[in-house]
């Protein structure tokens, strides 16, 4: 995933990657990679240290925050504000986080620099994928749309579909808790 943040651009609220990509064994691990400085001030990634460790997902509440895009979030409401950290990087540095840790960012409050990061998501190839691609792709047990980067493929009976295409995501993403969440 590419993420390009333009000046003044909403930021995303918080989340649980798990949520979006369920890998039902709860491998899933983000790489967020800076290519621009990641700064407070252009929308940083902001992370609760420890969110991870239930291992559960939160549910998802009503968003009135309007730094973010989305009209859904999680209630942090329970962390301190010294729980809550920005993590300001410089282009280049990688940021890996388990797929339940509780993470966002703000909106860009630069008037002339981009904040823009490339996001791989790496799981386990012996958990099943029902990822419909937030309502894009028809709901599958199992999305074998994937790309194997080490080990021996354990379903390789299975055949490997090529449905996943590039697309833009809408600037204001609408909600899953009305039913309504086509992107």
């Amino acid at each position: 995933m590419l993420f390009v943040k333009a000046p003044g651009k909403q930021g995303q609220s918080w989340h649980q990657d798990e949520y979006f990509i369920p890998t039902r064994d709860k491998s899933l691990v983000g790489a967020w990679i800076a290519i621009d400085d990641a700064t407070v001030d252009n929308g940083c990634l902001w992370i609760i240290p420890g969110s991870h460790k239930p291992g559960s997902i939160k549910p998802r509440i009503k968003n009135n925050n309007s730094d973010y895009a989305d009209l859904e979030t999680l209630d942090i409401s329970k962390y301190s504000e010294d729980n809550i950290i920005p993590v300001e990087v410089k282009k280049g540095t990688v940021i890996f986080f388990n797929g339940y840790v509780f993470h966002s960012s703000l909106q860009n409050k630069t008037s002339n620099k981009f904040r823009t990061a490339l996001v791989n998501h790496y799981m386990s190839a012996e958990s099943m994928l029902p990822w419909d691609q937030d309502g894009k792709l028809p709901s599958t047990e199992d999305l074998r749309d994937i790309i194997m980067v080490c080990g021996a493929d354990p379903y390789a009976h299975k055949p490997i579909v090529d449905v996943n295409k590039p697309y833009l995501r809408q600037a204001s993403v609408k909600s899953k808790l009305d039913g309504n969440y086509d992107y």
